[in-house]
């Protein structure tokens, strides 16, 4: 009741206590005891705070913590992650906790349980609401309006408590965010990127680079802006001492930004790192430096052993916990691939293990031979895949000696594509077209010998591709020699005679 008597008039709070049911909270907490699975049905449905008593509520939070970090909830997880908890020491600490899932049914109705705590608390929520409404219209010069508006909001936030629990959400309640990037249009933050390429062809030195880059907020290979901020490296095939580090140190890393996982500890002691199993650790290991970038090295060494790589549901169950990670930490996952053996074309295709691995990444990348370079040392680095924009465009490199180690020397913009780099040179060309290519090749260095660029300009006027060039040279056995020294150096083709 209000008291009306005298300007000193107090609001005179109701004699009983709030709504509560003890016994249903104590019942949610032993069911997920039972079976830690029932958790995530519960907590769709109540929250830490709809909790009444102060040590379930505890309890509750805690347990969600475990759950979180992919704990099993029992007793001893359970009294360890509380042991200095003093509301819980002071309910009863150890046997407190151990008699919660006392008497309880391997089937429990915890859903029950859980609209019963939810109902409780609305009901708590809507006393509270008139007891603030009550003291707020005794305040002086208080606008009416404003206090009926506060109500308002109030009871329609509790009104939503007692909704049915619907999942997903509305597209209006998404917050819309803008793609951010480690590399424009090519690694993004927050998300999952493929590297394939055949063994070889400098994958891991380009992670390196890249990762040197990240950790002095160095621009990226195109010039574009770089973001600055830790690495975490994963990496199976290569040694810290004799090659990661030297490489890191001859690309001007920042080695205090850098950490290397290769294991964890086990019952057992020291063991391989295993993705999904060990995500915790690898989180842990992100965090520790403010990860921006994180390299697998290669994917296929790090899938635990019941994992089936190429087994698209088995692929999608690992992946998708290192997706989830990427986006919580804000941090870019460059999973690093092998190709496999297969003579398809397509990029997409040819990655080792299950189609499902590019499937779960955002972007690809690929690298390959350039087919136009004589030498064999040009690569190319090309898209094969983006789901967040247009595809950037190739770039070529080259992997060159330094410091006693080596370093990528990126050559600018290649005209090369990811889909036409794999395609293998039979399907290029018929057979008739070759013979063409041939006899025109024998034709034009009929003296035995001619400058490729000569060659080639005499090519392209009769319409031959200069791939289509280099593949008739090597059907002739055509060979390739190097004159001169420097910028005035030049490559010679030479045509040798039969010896019959």
């Amino acid at each position: 009741m209000i008291s009306t008597g005298t300007a000193s008039s107090t609001l005179d709070t109701l004699d009983k206590p709030l709504p509560h049911d003890a016994q249903a909270e104590r019942c949610i907490l032993g069911a997920i005891l039972v079976d830690n699975a029932c958790l995530e049905a519960i907590q769709s449905q109540v929250t830490p705070s709809d909790f009444f008593v102060d040590a379930y509520r505890r309890i509750f939070k805690e347990m969600q913590g475990l759950r979180a970090n992919r704990v099993p909830i029992d007793f001893v997880t359970l009294h360890q992650a509380l042991l200095d908890d003093a509301t819980v020491a002071q309910a009863g600490g150890a046997a407190f906790i151990s008699g919660l899932a006392d008497g309880m049914p391997k089937i429990a109705p915890a859903s029950e349980w859980a609209r019963i705590v939810r109902r409780s608390s609305v009901l708590r929520g809507i006393a509270h609401t008139g007891q603030a409404a009550a003291f707020e219209a005794l305040e002086s010069r208080v606008d009416p309006e404003e206090i009926l508006n506060n109500v308002q909001n109030r009871l329609t936030a509790l009104r939503s408590l007692l909704s049915p629990n619907i999942p997903g959400l509305l597209a209006s309640e998404v917050e819309i965010e803008r793609t951010e990037w480690v590399w424009d249009s090519r690694i993004p933050l927050g998300k999952v990127t493929v590297l394939d390429g055949d063994p070889g062809l400098g994958k891991s030195a380009i992670t390196l680079d890249l990762a040197a880059r990240v950790s002095t907020g160095t621009d990226m290979p195109d010039d574009s802006p770089g973001v600055k901020g830790g690495v975490l490296i994963l990496s199976a095939e290569d040694g810290e001492a004799d090659t990661i580090v030297p490489r890191l140190v001859a690309m001007g890393a920042n080695l205090e930004s850098i950490r290397i996982l290769k294991a964890v500890l086990g019952a057992g002691g020291e063991r391989p790192l295993e993705i999904p199993t060990d995500l915790s650790s690898i989180e842990r290991a992100a965090r520790s430096v403010d990860a921006r970038l994180i390299i697998v090295d290669p994917l296929m060494a790090f899938l635990s052993g019941n994992t089936n790589s190429y087994r698209d549901q088995d692929v999608r169950r690992a992946l998708a916990p290192i997706a989830t990670m990427s986006q919580a930490l804000r941090v870019a996952t460059l999973i690093v691939r092998h190709l496999n053996k297969a003579t398809d074309g397509n990029p997409l295709y040819r990655g080792g293990g299950s189609i499902g691995i590019i499937g779960a990444a955002r972007c690809g990348l690929l690298v390959a031979r350039d087919p136009d370079d004589e030498t064999g040392a040009k690569r190319v680095l090309a898209v094969s895949k983006t789901n967040l924009g247009p595809l950037a465009p190739s770039l070529s490199y080259f992997i060159e000696p330094h410091e006693g180690s080596i370093r990528v020397h990126w050559g600018g913009v290649s005209p090369h594509l990811a889909s036409t780099l794999l395609i293998p040179a039979v399907d290029m060309e018929s057979g008739s077209s070759m013979h063409e290519a041939c006899e025109f090749l024998k034709a034009t260095i009929e003296s035995g010998s001619m400058s490729s660029k000569e060659v080639l300009r005499k090519a392209k006027s009769a319409g031959f591709s200069e791939r289509t060039m280099n593949r008739a040279k090597k059907s002739l056995g055509i060979k390739a020699r190097k004159e001169g020294f420097g910028r005035n150096s030049s490559w010679i083709w030479e045509l040798i005679p039969d010896q019959d």
